[in-house]
């Protein structure tokens, strides 16, 4: 009995950046290998993302940028203008800084996890659908 087929995978390298879509990748208890192994921090040491919470700060236009991995040791950067940059290479910070406005500074996860509340997030089109349901449903009122 077939239960569900897995519709997309994607990675996020760098937490609250567009990711990349994947054909096939390897999970361990971390959740998926290369998923948000790195994100931008704020001066306060906060973690740039789309909301504010105690770990988080937002950072407006971080969802715009978008990161991936290419064989090398860290994600690499692509700006929506298309310039490319590696995670801990100089002026990788400056160039995400500028782009979105905000003194950023990329780093590799430590003791600090870059994940929301689980490492691996399963989304069911059925979900989907009524997620895109109440949107409409939200819209009328």
């Amino acid at each position: 009995m077939e239960l569900g087929r897995v519709g997309r995978l994607a990675r996020y390298p760098v937490k609250s950046l567009q990711g990349e879509s994947l054909e096939a990748v390897e999970v361990d208890e971390r959740g998926l290998r290369g998923d948000r192994g790195w994100a931008a921090y704020t001066p306060d040491g906060g973690i740039g993302s789309g909301k504010t919470t105690r770990r988080f700060r937002r950072v407006d236009g971080l969802l715009h940028q978008s990161g991936a991995l290419d064989g090398g040791a860290a994600p690499v950067r692509t700006l929506a203008s298309g310039a490319r940059h590696r995670c801990g290479e100089p002026g990788t910070d400056a160039a995400l800084s500028a782009a979105v406005g905000h003194t950023l500074a990329l780093r590799p996860e430590t003791d600090v996890r870059h994940h929301d509340e689980a490492p691996v997030h399963f989304l069911t089109t059925a979900s989907l659908r009524q997620v895109y349901r109440l949107g409409d449903a939200a819209r009328l009122l």
